[in-house]
């Protein structure tokens, strides 16, 4: 933790106009890299990162992260993936509304908290127009990329293993690509979770951090004494509960999976997604037992995988066997809100381990690492780059509980 704590400030960026292709933010934030790789603000890893600045009481740097993240959906209606112009085609899972709640616990500034509220309101509206169109359907990833960045996606390899159509099919081109940018706003880039089809899915985690966000929007309320709206938001949470359990429950499987709302049918592919709804507090008891039961199945000795292992068309990052922080922090996040502590300590044990011994041996912390060798030979897209960001906030946050 003294390294995390030693090098934090070399992530962090000053405030800065509009200039190229950047999107100006209003106070200083962080970045996933220290050099290099991945120099913006980015939406989802934000969370992961703050958590950790909040374990070290790095408050004020966490709640400029939140400020410039409200900034950006003030500005634009939604959280962009990241503080790039050509980021502004799609977002990111959202979790502002929990960065939101943890930087008010931490602060208690009520006035804060009244002046972010409406801004989480205006992400849900954003979020209401990513849905499947059938009748009751949840909300899906998707994008607004024109018709001329979907095209770019063509101009080199065929993406991430998508077979290209017929160069005359445009239509066929615009569809593909669709569903690729869409699986970039998922933030699992790419999986094999959505068989490359990732606007015809209904999420788990989406759908559970949107459930989350809404009982988030609901206790802001009420702690600003508008207990009408809190009502509202409660009963928008309660209808979305509702809908996952008849949509995206698999009896079979014994969890929440990823819903085919083309096709009709749910996921096959186990992945740690289907743990969101207990860490969040939507699963029943009985639910979260019977998720948590299947865990054997990702849990490897240094870390949690993204998928359960299996025949792939094309290759993944987000699949075996790679252990992303975010995910080891879900998992465990999820087995403490289940009561079982002992293996919360062990999944959280073995992560740790695993970066540190890493750390010692290349004197840095990664982005990933191979949940099977412990070490850094995890299956990479673009090469693994040496990551603060949310490899160092989650082993802050979880060193806290457990070291």
């Amino acid at each position: 933790m003294r390294f995390i704590a030693a090098h934090w400030d070399e992530t962090v960026r000053h405030a800065t106009e509009d200039r190229d292709r950047v999107i100006g933010l209003p106070r200083p934030y962080t970045v996933p890299c220290r050099r290099d790789h991945f120099q913006e603000l980015y939406y989802w890893d934000t969370f992961y990162t703050n958590e950790g600045l909040i374990a070290q009481g790095r408050i004020e740097l966490a709640r400029d992260n939140v400020d410039n993240l409200l900034h950006l959906a003030r500005r634009f209606g939604f959280v962009p993936n990241g503080n790039r112009t050509y980021y502004l085609g799609r977002s990111q899972p959202p979790h502002l509304a929990l960065m939101v709640e943890r930087v008010f616990a931490a602060t208690g500034d009520r006035a804060w908290l009244a002046r972010a509220l409406p801004v989480l309101e205006t992400e849900q509206v954003f979020w209401r127009e990513r849905r499947t169109p059938d009748a009751g359907g949840l909300a899906r990833y998707g994008h607004h990329a024109g018709d001329a960045d979907l095209m770019e996606v063509w101009q080199g390899p065929d993406p991430r293993g998508v077979r290209e159509p017929d160069p005359g099919d445009r239509d066929g081109r615009l569809r593909l690509a669709g569903h690729h940018h869409a699986e970039c706003e998922s933030g699992w880039d790419f999986s094999p979770r959505f068989g490359r089809r990732a606007m015809d899915h209904e999420p788990v985690d989406l759908n559970a951090l949107l459930w989350a966000s809404q009982r988030v929007i609901a206790r802001c309320h009420a702690r600003l004494h508008d207990d009408a709206s809190a009502r509202l938001w409660a009963e928008r949470a309660e209808q979305r509960g509702q809908r996952m359990r008849e949509r995206l429950w698999c009896g079979e499987t014994g969890a929440f999976c990823d819903y085919d709302a083309v096709r009709g049918r749910r996921s096959p592919v186990v992945s740690a997604a289907m743990v969101y709804p207990v860490w969040l507090g939507l699963a029943t008891p009985d639910e979260a037992a019977s998720i948590l039961a299947l865990l054997p199945r990702l849990e490897r000795a240094h870390g949690v995988l993204a998928c359960e292992p299996g025949p792939r068309d094309f290759p993944c990052q987000w699949d075996a066997p790679n252990a992303w922080p975010p995910l080891q922090y879900a998992t465990v996040q999820a087995l403490r809100a289940a009561g079982r502590e002992a293996d919360a300590r062990r999944v959280a044990g073995a992560f740790l381990d695993t970066v540190a011994r890493n750390l010692a041996r290349s004197g840095d912390l990664w982005e990933k690492y191979n949940a099977e060798t412990g070490g850094l030979d995890a299956a990479n897209e673009y090469g693994l780059p040496a990551m603060m960001g949310w490899t160092a906030g989650v082993c802050a946050a979880l060193g806290a509980l457990y070291d």
